[in-house]
């Protein structure tokens, strides 16, 4: 489930969930290449059932990302809920 959020004219974030934790790279985003070269990377969600992210800017400009959360206990009803 990847996202690739321009921050400006130049930077760009790129989110992705690979059925784990949520990562992220920063970096140059060439948009007459196609090409995004990563400078920094880390993790966005460290707990792990966090995943799917999406993203919109919101009137100010902010990006409001959101994703599923899965892993709780059984019967509890809360698996595919969405987060902030």
């Amino acid at each position: 489930c990847p996202n690739l959020l321009p921050m400006d004219d130049e930077r760009a974030l790129l989110l992705y969930s690979p059925h784990d934790r949520v990562r992220y790279h920063v970096g140059t985003l060439d948009v007459d290449s196609c090409r995004f070269t990563p400078a920094s990377s880390g993790l966005f969600d460290h707990g792990g059932d966090y995943y799917a992210t999406s993203g919109c800017r919101d009137a100010n400009g902010r990006w409001i990302v959101w994703g599923w959360i899965r892993g709780f206990p059984g019967g509890k009803g809360w698996n595919g809920c969405l987060s902030l």
